[in-house]
């Protein structure tokens, strides 16, 4: 688990450097849905990602999450370190009382056709 605070300077260090980041969201009841795209906007309310079509977009809010988690492959699964290594710099997940959102850094390689 890390702090709020921590959370907020990884979520500005990929809207500075504008890297590709894709948003897994997991909500109750089994909603889910991804988007692809770079963090455009961050707030003290909260940021968005817009996608790299530049046609859709989302905004999370910080406010009402219970925590935060960040890891890279060597923390993954068995299961799922193989694909977490190949697609993902690093990933960030939190929870709310609905939802599990996850925001990967994609790799450059993860990014290319």
């Amino acid at each position: 688990m890390i702090s709020s605070e921590d959370a907020r300077m990884i979520i500005n260090k990929w809207n500075q450097e504008s890297l590709p980041v894709r948003c897994d969201v997991l909500i109750d009841g089994g909603i889910r849905f991804s988007l692809v795209g770079t963090v455009n906007l961050l707030t003290d309310q909260g940021f968005g990602i817009r996608a790299s079509d530049e046609r859709n977009w989302i905004l999370l809010p910080f406010m009402g999450v219970h925590y935060y988690e960040y890891g890279d492959s060597r923390m993954a699964k068995p299961e799922v370190k193989e694909f977490i290594a190949e697609t993902y710099e690093a990933l960030l997940t939190f929870t709310t009382g609905f939802a599990i959102i996850s925001i990967g850094e994609l790799k450059e390689s993860a990014t290319r056709n």
